[in-house]
């Protein structure tokens, strides 16, 4: 059976880009193992438009933007996908700002853990310095979608990029598809955390239109779990996304 795996990297210039050529050279080693169908998307395929700050995906669980850019259409597939990848490259010790107003359109999904039961893996490429700093955000923002990161890929070229690079962030990717997303320490902390914030809504009777959050977790059943890895023992729950 193939799997599917989502990618985006933070570039405008894919055939220049080290992230690019990193994703597209680890699935290449790793289709000799199995059957694997990439959907790999730059700001070339995939113009995002700024958030706008209105708050309506955490209050109607949805965004104004998505049906104007199609980005509606990123989201399903990457909670249709087996395992996700984000990658950028270093620009003053960040993240580009292609992968910023990505993750920006997708923050409310850090109070619903949409990404839960799926393993992910980071890519920060540079020519020197700043691909830690990247990872470590990149590794956050995942974190907070409710993915389980299972590897943290660092390239510079300045010391060299060759074929033992691909064939480790490969290794990676192939564990993080056969094996389950397991919980840890900060899923948990983030995940009691934000339960106690639809406990406070619950009990504040915040359950209109505007409570979309804590609806959601009502249908999931993730209210109703004593912890992150209850939720992923059961499937992730319902998934309603």
């Amino acid at each position: 059976m193939s799997k599917k795996i989502f990618a985006y990297a933070g570039v405008n210039n894919p055939e220049r880009s080290y992230t690019v050529r990193c994703i597209q050279k680890s699935i290449e080693l790793l289709r000799e193992r199995m059957d694997i169908e990439l959907n790999l998307y730059t700001n070339q395929e995939l113009p995002i438009q700024n958030c706008q700050g209105c708050l309506r995906c955490f209050f109607y669980g949805e965004c104004v933007l998505d049906s104007q850019d199609g980005f509606h259409k990123i989201k399903q597939e990457m909670q249709n996908s087996d395992f996700i990848i984000l990658g950028s490259p270093v620009y003053l010790h960040n993240v580009s700002g292609y992968m910023k107003t990505f993750i920006d359109r997708l923050s409310y999904w850090s109070h619903i853990f949409a990404l839960r039961n799926k393993n992910g893996l980071v890519i920060a490429t540079a020519d020197c310095s700043g691909t830690y700093e990247v990872n470590e955000y990149l590794n956050k923002a995942l974190t907070c979608f409710g993915c389980s990161v299972v590897g943290k890929i660092e390239l510079k070229s300045c010391y060299g990029i060759n074929e033992e690079l691909y064939r480790i962030c490969a290794a990676k990717i192939y564990t993080g598809l056969i094996k389950d997303a397991k919980s840890n320490e900060v899923l948990e902390e983030r995940f009691h955390a934000t339960k106690q914030l639809m406990i406070y809504r619950e009990n504040r009777k915040v359950d209109d239109e505007m409570g979309s959050e804590l609806r959601y977790w009502k249908e999931t059943g993730m209210l109703y779990a004593g912890s992150f890895s209850e939720v992923l023992e059961k499937g992730g729950w319902k998934n309603v996304c």
